[in-house]
């Protein structure tokens, strides 16, 4: 369904989304033992939400797409490519994760900040 509905450019998107690379090796060769993988998206299994409430999720290490078991395929087609349109930072949420872990707490001056945990 994604290889009709996509543009080339949704195309180059999505390969950056799940790979981190815009473009394909040159050769079968250049590949090595990289193959693509979608996997069952961890996140939305047994969810209360349900699965249509999440968008995907890839590890572009892995060069893996973790992907929701959406009800119709509109809804896969219209969550993939907000994802690929909207989330372009690669592998950010190491980043995310551990600023969320910084806690700040107060001195007992009220100019100065000290950084914890």
């Amino acid at each position: 369904m994604m290889r009709e509905k996509f543009s080339q450019e949704d195309r180059v998107k999505f390969l950056r989304f799940v790979w981190g690379r815009s473009r394909h090796p040159r050769d079968n060769e250049s590949w090595g033992s990289e193959k693509f993988h979608i996997a069952p998206h961890a996140a939305s299994q047994n969810s209360p939400l349900g699965p249509d409430e999440y968008h995907p999720s890839a590890h572009t290490c892995f060069f893996t797409l973790e992907l929701p078991e959406y009800s119709t395929p509109e809804v896969m087609y219209s969550k993939v490519l907000y994802a690929i349109t909207h989330c372009t930072a690669v592998d950010g949420d190491a980043t995310f994760n551990a600023a969320r872990q910084i806690v700040f707490e107060e001195s007992s001056s009220d100019e100065e900040w000290i950084e914890s945990g």
